[in-house]
């Protein structure tokens, strides 16, 4: 009889549990985005990339240091992705503390009485 109780309110929990609305203030709503449909000028050509190292043009020995020191002391493309990444991870946490969260446990344990006391049989359970 226990066990048909423990599997009614379980269920009962879970059906009640996927009633539950989310928040429509979560961020990055998508009805919250702005479609912003803007025309493009015609007539204006995209002008060409610039060399690699374009800088070097300007014969400034100044700026070719500057720019050999930045280059030293910048973090390349992998490990600004990664620090990106790590920053996404942070922000899908603190996200996941906005939804619901949902957590069982449960135990099984037969017992019976005899003439010397109470004695635990050997198909204990638990599960969670």
């Amino acid at each position: 009889m226990n066990i048909r109780i423990a599997s009614t309110v379980l269920c009962l929990s879970l059906v009640v549990g996927g009633c539950a609305r989310l928040p429509e203030q979560l961020p990055n709503n998508p009805k919250d985005q702005v479609d912003l449909d803007i025309p493009r000028p015609t007539g204006i050509a995209a002008a060409p990339w610039p060399a690699q190292e374009w800088w070097r043009s300007a014969n400034d020995p100044e700026l070719n240091r500057l720019v050999q020191i930045a280059f030293a002391r910048n973090p390349d493309l992998r490990a600004a992705a990664a620090k990106v990444l790590l920053a996404q991870a942070d922000v899908g946490a603190a996200r996941s503390r906005l939804l619901p969260h949902f957590d069982a446990d449960f135990a099984l344990t037969q017992q019976y009485f005899s003439a010397q006391g109470l004695h635990l049989s050997q198909g204990s359970v638990k599960v969670g």
